[in-house]
């Protein structure tokens, strides 16, 4: 009894957890960006930010054909797309790894934006974004952007976690 009281309320605090982080309420959640999500809240020291050095990829393996990994670049702003997986290369039609988002999606972009806000503001942001790529079946995506420091304590990279849907009715509410 004590075990799933325990469990209850654990899963509770993660909620409270993320509605605060992310701001309230978010419709933009679907099962898989909202377990990747789950697990950047668990490596948040109390105030701060994880670290990129805290992601362990064994404990996303089932959600690494959806994520990418974009390193902040300065002087000028951009983004570069550090790691792609599988899934987004093949949704997108593009191979991404090692470009600049200002090269693929341009800086007029929502991808820019949504990237410009998750650095300005430190906080994870979450966006459906209509999808445009080769597979014809599919009409949005639902996305969260998580910043992740580097080794100068500053937010140096964002891990995103992408999920292609066939109908925008798909979003589950967190």
């Amino acid at each position: 009894m004590f075990r799933v009281v325990n469990r209850l309320a654990i899963e509770a605090k993660k909620e409270r957890e993320a509605r605060r982080v992310i701001g309230g309420e978010s419709n933009n959640f679907t099962a898989l960006t909202r377990r990747v999500f789950e697990y950047w809240v668990g490596l948040r020291p109390e105030g701060g930010l994880p670290s990129r050095a805290d992601i362990d990829p064994a404990d996303l393996k089932v959600d690494l054909p959806h994520l990418m990994l974009l390193e902040v670049l300065n002087d000028p702003l951009d983004f570069r797309y550090r790691l792609v997986g599988t899934a987004v290369d093949r949704f997108s039609g593009v191979g991404r790894t090692g470009k600049r988002v200002s090269a693929v999606a341009g800086t007029v972009s929502s991808v820019w934006r949504n990237l410009c806000q998750v650095l300005e503001t430190g906080q994870p942001s979450t966006a459906s974004i209509p999808y445009e790529g080769p597979e014809k079946d599919y009409v949005t995506t639902a996305q969260v952007a998580l910043p992740l420091l580097g080794p100068s304590g500053r937010i140096e990279f964002i891990l995103i976690a992408i999920d292609y849907l066939r109908h925008p009715h798909a979003l589950d509410p967190l």
